[in-house]
């Protein structure tokens, strides 16, 4: 899973997810997630040069600690935040924190992803963690988020709404990302059978498509189109 598009240059992604959102629904009168910051929310935004100056003198809890789930987890989100001028040293903080989760602290993201109170930046952070964890039980939770997603319409469209969206696009991914490929192919396939929403079901079909070797990953088409942008 790629980091750069959440901490580096959210901005610029909005832009990206704002164009195929207007595409999509011009073409299927469907509204299609897009990523802008809705006004009063809080999802992760471009970093400013002031934050990437920012130096860590002390560490956070870790996940293993004695503190709640829930203030470690805003620690190490607020850590993770701050890591974001070195982008080597936020992969290996994230790969430590996925494999210290218990089953209790998967159980814990699962509510923090699918609460709409919560801060945008905290949902797609347990999302991240998941994703990483690789297992069974987080391979389920991710998937159940996406089929618990209400499909984003017309007469539904809010930001919030188009925020949820483009969460359940980042928790295909994680599917996508899962190391058994068979696994990852039939949990694809169950949900493109389920859901109905165009943004996402392109998504799931770009994932297939990777999986199988037939075209490049979501995250390296993103990672292009971001490249030809700021060109």
């Amino acid at each position: 899973m790629k980091l750069k598009f959440w901490f580096f240059a959210f901005g610029l992604i909005s832009i990206i997810f704002l164009v195929e959102y207007d595409i999509a629904r011009r073409t299927q009168a469907r509204a299609v997630a897009g990523i802008r910051k809705p006004t009063g929310m809080n999802v992760p935004v471009a970093v400013t040069l002031d934050q990437t100056k920012t130096v860590l003198t002390t560490a956070p809890p870790s996940l293993d600690g004695t503190a709640s789930f829930e203030s470690r987890f805003k620690s190490e989100s607020n850590e993770v935040a701050r890591l974001q001028a070195d982008p080597a040293v936020v992969e290996q903080r994230l790969e430590k924190m996925a494999v210290k989760l218990t089953a209790e602290d998967i159980k814990s993201l699962q509510m923090v992803m699918a609460d709409p109170e919560q801060a945008g930046d905290d949902r797609a952070l347990a999302i991240e963690l998941l994703s990483r964890k690789r297992t069974p039980a987080a391979l389920d939770a991710l998937e159940n988020f996406v089929l618990e997603h209400q499909t984003t319409t017309k007469s539904n469209w809010s930001r919030p709404q188009e925020f949820n969206s483009v969460l359940s696009a980042q928790a295909i991914e994680g599917i996508a990302a899962y190391p058994v490929k068979e696994i990852a192919l039939t949990r694809l396939n169950a949900l493109s059978k389920s859901g109905d929403e165009s943004f996402l079901l392109d998504r799931i079909a770009r994932s297939k498509q990777s999986l199988r070797g037939n075209v490049p990953s979501p995250d390296q088409i993103d990672d292009a189109a971001l490249k030809k942008f700021v060109e």
